[in-house]
Parts: structure tokens; sequence; C-alpha cells
């Protein structure tokens, strides 16, 4: 159906925490582009956002790599990209 999953990293990586925040490193980050944006934005640009942010990011705290993963079930494959978290 209409499943998409937001993973924090990929199945070779470790999901990395970010000790000053109190969070896990994309947890802190999802919620604070949530936040920021208050939820105007597609799924396309959370996630090109949350992808960018915690590969940076994980390498400056944790030294090490962690790249956020989104997989969308095959019916939603050219579509979610479109789709607004919140519609106003």
């Amino acid at each position: 159906g209409n499943l998409l999953v937001f993973s924090s990293s990929s199945g070779e990586e470790s999901s990395g925490v970010y000790k000053e925040k109190n969070h896990g490193l994309f947890t802190y980050f999802l919620l604070k582009e949530l936040k920021e944006t208050r939820g105007n934005l597609t799924y396309k640009e959370l996630s090109d956002h949350i992808i960018e942010i915690v590969k940076l990011e994980s390498i400056n705290v944790n030294e090490k790599s962690q790249t956020p993963q989104i997989q969308g079930s095959s019916v939603i494959d050219n579509i979610w990209e479109t789709w607004k978290l919140i519609e106003k």
C-alpha cells in the first residue's frame, strides 16, 4: 500500500547518538526540520535534507558514516516525493 519508511542508517552502518542534544543523530535532525518548517514541505524535501545533514554531521560528531534511507512500496514509487506532510 501507501507505505513509506524512513530509517536512520543503511544496513551496513550503525545509527549514531548526538550526546550534546540527548537524541539520536537522525531523530534530532528530523525533529528539528519538522519544527522549523512546521511540516510544510514534501517528503522529498524532508528526505533530501535529512540525508544530507545526517551524513555530514555524523562525520563531524561521531567520526563515522551514517546514511539515512528512505524506502517506499512499489505502489507509491513515482508519487511519494510530491506528497506534503501537512496540507495548508
